[in-house]
């Protein structure tokens, strides 16, 4: 048709040593540009780069930084602070490098490229990210921005969170002891057996990405004993206890502590339910387990502190 409609969250995820691109509009779906999202994780930049065949042009849309830079042949290097809502030219034979300043926030920023000649864009953008990483000696690393971690993702309030949290741009690693059924470019699933199973795969992931998630979100929880409080036992009681409370303490027991190996701040948000609010007849274990206390001592149906 001549027109094409990307959603600014809908970008394919490329990740270079230490920053990620998301491409959009590609160059081999147009003839003189191309158009990404890059993101530059915290404590992270871009590796420097120079172009002689295209102009680039930056609009920061989350966080700040600074561009250093300088011409070709030329050693003084020039800084340039950047914050939202910044547009930056990249003129042709210039070099750059851009570094996230932000301690607490991933940077951001959509990049079109303009290309001189049409035959600079015959090839796909992968391959030249590939090329890029190549020319670079880098590793392409699976994942550099800070995830999301999503225990009990398959549950009703999980799966509806992944797509909310999708829609939002961010990455999910998605853990149950259930089948996740939503598995997109974004989310990563992770099926564990038991609590024991939980703990040693949250560590063995952040080992492997070398981070620890942004934000813990805890939706666990479990109502299958559904009995009137003469006839529920205090076996099962107890088990409605485990489910719903002391295993969300250790979920934010390993989370907090991975933080700290890994010198990152971190949220936490934990989802209760309605059950926090009221009684149900029949879910007597339920509802007292889930009924978390706020800091002022009253009740509340989700709880948010940061590390």
């Amino acid at each position: 048709m001549g027109i094409k409609k990307v959603e600014l969250s809908k970008g394919e995820k490329f990740s270079f040593e230490k920053h990620i691109n998301e491409f959009l509009i590609r160059r081999e779906d147009a003839q003189l540009s191309e158009v990404f999202t890059v993101v530059v994780p915290i404590n992270k930049s871009t590796h420097e780069q120079i172009h002689n065949d295209m102009e680039q042009i930056f609009i920061v849309i989350q966080g700040n930084g600074t561009i250093e830079t300088h011409k070709e042949k030329s050693k003084e290097k020039k800084i340039i602070k950047i914050e939202k809502n910044d547009i930056v030219l990249i003129q042709l034979n210039t070099y750059h490098k851009i570094i996230n300043t932000n301690p607490n926030q991933d940077l951001k920023y959509i990049c079109v490229n303009a290309f001189l000649k049409t035959k600079e864009t015959e090839f796909t953008s992968i391959s030249h990210a590939e090329n890029v990483v190549e020319n670079y000696d880098m590793q392409e690393n699976d994942l550099n921005e800070r995830p999301i971690l999503l225990i009990g993702a398959g549950g009703f309030i999980g799966k509806g969170l992944i797509e909310e949290l999708e829609k939002n741009g961010k990455y999910v690693w998605a853990f149950d002891m259930k089948n996740v059924k939503m598995q997109t470019n974004r989310t990563l699933k992770v099926l564990v057996k038991d609590e024991q199973d939980l703990e040693r795969k949250i560590i063995e992931m952040c080992k492997k990405y070398n981070t620890c998630p942004e934000i813990l979100i805890d939706a666990t929880g479990n109502n299958n004993i559904k009995k009137h409080s003469f006839n529920l036992s205090t076996l099962e009681f107890s088990k409605q206890l485990t489910d719903n409370l002391i295993n969300v303490y250790n979920h934010v027991s390993i989370y907090a502590k991975q933080c700290i190996d890994y010198n990152y701040t971190g949220k936490i948000i934990l989802l209760g339910s309605i059950g926090a609010q009221m009684s149900h007849r029949e879910m007597l274990g339920y509802d007292v387990a889930k009924g978390r206390f706020g800091i002022n001592g009253t009740r509340s149906c989700s709880g948010l502190c940061s590390l």
